[in-house]
């Protein structure tokens, strides 16, 4: 056999066995590949996931999405795709590579561990709507809306507002709901210029209230400010009240209110510089013991009219003078139980009265009583407190003192029984119960001698 015929016969041998080698080594593969799937099947699971927005737009803005999750559907095995949850990946849209207004965007969807084993079978929606909308700063015209009316005599100047437009920033479409801002004011008979702030409210295109949502304002509040002055050839002056005398002893005057407290009067400009009030008639209150109201006219003085003929009252206001006073008054019992017998250590207590001081100084010992209940009371020391009546109208009891009275309680029986006992004790009777001598001495005569 020649060295070339050595080598073929070697070569073959060898092919042979290694063919036989690698044919082992994939049945091996594929038994074990049985054996893991017989242990581990594949399965297959669907979950949602929110969908969240990433990159920026080429301007300022803001993206909305027509869909705010994907639904995805994957296999692998139990083990793997088991356990996984919406958390376990990552949907989102790139915003870099919109165009602003509406587009289709693509939902990439990425696990978040790289080396996970699992097939993304499908997922619902593969698109997604996206509306780029830029934002926008626009100017609002701010309006003033003013109700009421100014007082008579009075005229109501321009009203300014400040500042007289407000910058709203947001995104374009939600900005274009808002056309104007209003701020109200109303006028109660105003005498004086008035400046004040006030919330803007926010009106349509077609001038309804909308709500500012999540929009920016440059400020929060709008100064409101309207210039009120006297009408030429009238005046405004305060009524002053007159009076004589005062409320007898025992009241005063609290108060006297005229109504209304101003009067609207016309004259010639020089009187009205004049004027600077006007007085009523003088009342009389002298002897006066209650609250009372009066028309009266007014004093004007020559050339000067009201401008409006209206009543004027006069409202007084009196009341009795509050003060307190003290009664001393017997302590009278009742209810005491029956066989039983007591000892007062106060009979008589001193009473505190408050009230109207003509009342009080007319106020006497009949007008006051004083009770001690001793209803249920056995024998025993006790410290009950006093009932006290006022029949006197609007008199106030207040306390008394002392507060509390001691009442001893004993029984009758008792007492016969502790008299008796101190006789039969052993100790001597009285002296004008024991017999003389005179009385023991017995009259023998006397033996002869």
């Amino acid at each position: 056999m020649g060295t070339f015929d050595y080598l073929r016969k070697f070569t073959t041998a060898l092919l042979s066995n290694i063919a036989t080698l690698a044919l082992s080594f994939i049945l091996a593969i594929i038994v074990w590949s049985a054996a893991n799937r017989a242990n581990d099947p594949i399965i297959t699971s669907t979950i949602e996931i929110p969908i969240a927005k990433q990159g920026l737009l080429s301007i300022d803005g803001t993206a909305t999405l027509a869909e705010d999750t994907v639904r995805i559907t994957f296999q692998g095995p139990t083990s793997i795709a088991g356990p996984l949850l919406a958390s376990d990946f990552t949907a989102f849209v790139d915003r870099s590579t919109l165009p602003l207004g509406e587009s289709e965007a693509l939902v990439q969807i990425v696990p978040n561990d790289p080396n996970l084993t699992i097939e993304i079978l499908a997922q619902e929606p593969q698109m997604v709507v996206v509306n780029a909308i830029p934002i926008v700063t626009i100017e609002i015209p701010v309006k003033p809306s003013v109700r009421g009316e100014v007082a008579r005599g009075y005229e109501m100047g321009g009203t300014v507002v400040d500042p007289n437009v407000i910058l709203i920033t947001g995104p374009e479409n939600e900005v274009n709901r808002i056309a104007s801002a209003e701020v109200s004011l109303f006028l109660e008979s105003s005498r004086e210029s008035i400046s004040v702030e006030r919330v803007p409210t926010w009106l349509g295109p077609d001038q309804r209230p909308v709500a500012l949502g999540n929009l920016e304002t440059n400020v929060s509040e709008v100064t409101v400010s309207i210039e009120v002055k006297q009408t030429a050839g009238v005046k405004v002056v305060p009524i002053i009240a007159t009076w004589q005398g005062e409320p007898p002893d025992g009241y005063r005057l609290l108060a006297i209110d005229v109504d209304p407290q101003t009067a609207l009067i016309t004259g010639s400009p020089s009187l009205l510089d004049q004027t600077q009030s006007i007085e009523t008639e003088e009342i009389d209150i002298s002897g006066a013991v209650e609250s009372f109201d009066e028309r009266v006219p007014l004093n004007l003085p020559p050339g000067v009219e009201l401008d409006e003929v209206q009543p004027v009252i006069l409202s007084v206001e009196i009341e009795p003078i509050l003060t307190s006073d003290v009664i001393r008054k017997e302590v009278e019992v009742r209810a005491l139980g029956e066989g039983l017998t007591m000892t007062l250590q106060t009979e008589e207590v001193t009473v505190f009265l408050f009230g109207p001081l003509p009342v009080l100084n007319s106020v006497t010992v009949d007008d006051v009583s004083v009770t001690l209940d001793l209803l249920d009371l056995g024998p025993g020391t006790h410290n009950i407190k006093p009932i006290v009546n006022v029949t006197a109208t609007d008199v106030e009891f207040r306390s008394t003192q002392p507060e509390f009275i001691t009442v001893e309680i004993q029984s009758l029986e008792e007492l016969e029984e502790a008299e008796l006992g101190g006789l039969t004790d052993g100790s001597d009777p009285p002296a004008a119960d024991r017999p003389t001598e005179d009385e023991n001495a017995t009259n023998y005569p006397e033996p002869e001698n």
